[in-house]
């Protein structure tokens, strides 16, 4: 009965919207990159605690969170090489100093990047060290 009623409000829905378009080119800048995975754990952010993020921007800079502090720096990207150069906040948030400390740590060392779809990969030494993900709004025609 859950199915029959699902593929009717889609039927629905798809009948009575503008057609939608998908930006197909995900690019590192101009995307808030969702934390996923560090160091191969899923992540998952706590009731407490903001997600963990980061933005990159077309200057050169770079923005993040880590749950409690922030990180901020400089990065240099080219195809698929990256350095980034970051800085910290030193907030104490109790039960976070190891998770942002791994994080910073995996900025820090990350030397190539991938992006597959809206999921963008931080590798070191050709390992994945982190994985972040973004959500593309669709654009109404």
């Amino acid at each position: 009965m859950r199915l029959l009623v699902l593929i009717s409000y889609i039927t629905l829905l798809g009948g009575c919207t503008a057609p939608i378009k998908y930006d197909s080119t995900v690019t590192l800048e101009g995307n808030i990159w969702n934390l996923s995975e560090l160091d191969g754990k899923e992540y998952f952010p706590s009731a407490e605690h903001d997600p963990a993020y980061i933005e990159f921007f077309s200057d050169g800079s770079f923005f993040g969170f880590g749950a409690c502090n922030e990180y901020f720096g400089r990065y240099e990207a080219s195809a698929s090489s990256i350095k980034i150069e970051s800085n910290m906040t030193a907030k104490g948030c109790e039960g976070m100093l190891e998770f942002e400390l791994d994080l910073g740590s995996a900025l820090l060392t990350a030397d190539e990047y991938v992006i597959k779809g809206e999921e963008l990969y931080l590798y070191r030494d050709s390992k994945i060290i982190a994985k972040f993900f973004t959500v593309i709004t669709p654009e109404l025609n």
